[in-house]
């Protein structure tokens, strides 16, 4: 019995739960039509559209925020498409009432944008007869004005913010109907310099390059010029070549270099950004038309990752990313080439080296295209077929030994003098077609090198010419060892 009882509670409750959902879906409204339109209606308002205009109508944004003036306009423009060689036509905002700042024609369109489309949650009041509580109709307050492609004219005027943050107080064409507008777009057309600056500061190839010098902490570090062929000469600290890993550093990291973000424009006090006796500062001279480039870097924002930086002839200052700059700490010492003359093998018709009592003379006929036809004559015996247990070469091992000095310190400031105890002369087939390095001690443990008469401003470690089966002693010993093991084996085959 008390089964049969539980299972008519069961569908008595089934029974009320279908008659009021029939009730409310079905005969509600039939009784009462306009209930669903309403609750729709009710919804749809809590969203209110301020300026209601296509982005594509409007074709000028005049803003006038925090004492500062930008007036936008929208023009069509002839561009190339990244990867491409043909020109298309594209839409391109500009500021025309500004040269202090370069604008990002991508963030004048966000603003222009925002104009047309910003919306309301609320009208806060429809005939406010006090405006000031809510930061309206004063001379400070914000304003922006949009003119159409159709003539039309609309006037936003942007106050305070509501207690709750939830927007901004709007007005409309110099009415007393308040809205509380969007948040997000009451901000994107409140510009500030700061944020519609233009992030990208340059982008610079090795060939675009004309000259450069590096400065750090104030003083010259480097000087270079671009002699072609993805070559540098180092001015400065020395006369010698850039060091090839130092370029492979340095011309990398100026592909493509943007501020994070801009921190002050026309900023009075950059010594608070440690820019007004920067850490670093590198100036490029172009090649096409004489103009420089100049990066400048002041204190860390974050260690070892951002400084704070500006261009050189503006007091803008902007962050940039430092994790591409690898550079910035080395010691010149590693911008310098790391030899202390390097020549390649076809560049050169002979060589006299003259070392611990021996002249040594060659002769080289390098084919630039077949190894195998290269002839190689010293002191008079051709030694083009000496190999070592490899199969290598042993004349070019030895050329490398010549050629293979590695600097150890720069001394630019050195007056040395006195008698070289190493000298190689080159004859060449290049410019300068004849080079002499010499080797004058320094100490027990340094030379220092000359080119042409010149010091260098380098020094090299003696004990670098004995180096066992690379240095410059080891290896002619091996040279006369395998000339003269040549030599009788011809003797006794003849």
């Amino acid at each position: 019995m008390r089964r049969y009882r539980s299972a008519l509670i069961l569908l008595l409750i089934l029974a009320l739960m279908t008659g009021g959902y029939y009730f409310y879906t079905v005969a509600w409204p039939m009784i009462n039509p306009d209930a669903k339109e309403t609750e729709t209606t009710t919804a749809a308002s809590s969203s209110i559209s301020i300026v209601d205009r296509k982005s594509d109508e409007i074709e000028q944004l005049t803003v006038n925020h925090l004492s500062e003036e930008y007036v936008a306009v929208k023009e069509k423009v002839m561009e190339k498409a990244e990867g491409s060689d043909k020109e298309r036509e594209v839409t391109k905002w500009k500021l025309v009432n500004r040269n202090d700042i370069k604008a990002d024609s991508s963030k004048l369109s966000t603003a222009a944008v925002n104009f047309c489309v910003i919306t309301a949650s609320k009208i806060v009041e429809e005939s406010a007869s006090d405006l000031g509580q809510y930061g309206l109709g004063k001379p400070d307050s914000a304003k922006a004005v949009g003119k159409f492609s159709d003539g039309a004219q609309v006037t936003l005027e942007i106050g305070d913010k509501n207690p709750t943050s939830d927007g901004y107080y709007i007005r409309k064409d110099g009415g007393n109907t308040v809205y509380l507008g969007s948040t997000y777009s009451s901000e994107k057309i409140m510009i500030k310099k700061t944020e519609i600056a233009d992030l990208k500061l340059f982008s610079l190839e090795e060939a675009d390059i004309a000259r450069m010098l590096m400065k750090r902490g104030g003083a010259l570090l480097f000087e270079a010029t671009n002699v072609g062929e993805y070559k540098w000469e180092l001015d400065h600290p020395v006369i010698a070549p850039l060091n090839t890993t130092a370029q492979g550093m340095i011309f990398p990291a100026l592909a493509d270099v943007s501020a994070t973000e801009y921190v002050e424009l026309g900023a009075k006090d950059l010594g608070k950004y440690g820019l007004d006796n920067p850490k670093y500062s590198m100036l490029f001279e172009l090649r096409e038309n004489g103009g420089t480039v100049e990066l400048i870097l002041g204190d860390d924002k974050v260690v070892r990752t951002s400084r704070y930086a500006m261009l050189g002839g503006t007091r803008d200052v902007f962050v940039v990313n430092i994790t591409n700059f690898t550079f910035l700490d080395k010691p010149v010492k590693e911008f310098v080439d790391a030899f202390a003359y390097i020549i390649s093998i076809n560049d050169v018709s002979h060589i006299q080296a003259d070392f611990d009592g021996n002249t040594v003379l060659i002769d080289i006929f390098a084919d630039m295209d077949s190894e195998e036809e290269d002839v190689f004559i010293m002191d008079g015996v051709d030694v083009s077929n000496l190999n070592n247990e490899k199969d290598r070469s042993l004349f070019r091992i030895f050329y490398q030994a010549l050629i293979g000095v590695t600097i150890y310190d720069v001394e630019p400031d050195s007056k040395p003098s006195g008698e070289a105890e190493i000298t190689f002369l080159y004859e060449l087939e290049v410019a300068p077609h004849r080079m002499l390095v010499e080797f004058v001690p320094k100490d027990d443990r340094l030379y220092y090198v000359f080119r042409n008469k010149e010091y260098a401003g380098i020094t090299v470690e003696k004990r670098i010419f004995d180096r066992p089966d690379e240095g410059l002693r080891d290896m002619y010993a091996k040279m006369k060892e395998a000339m003269a093991k040549a030599a009788a084996e011809a003797e006794e085959a003849g």
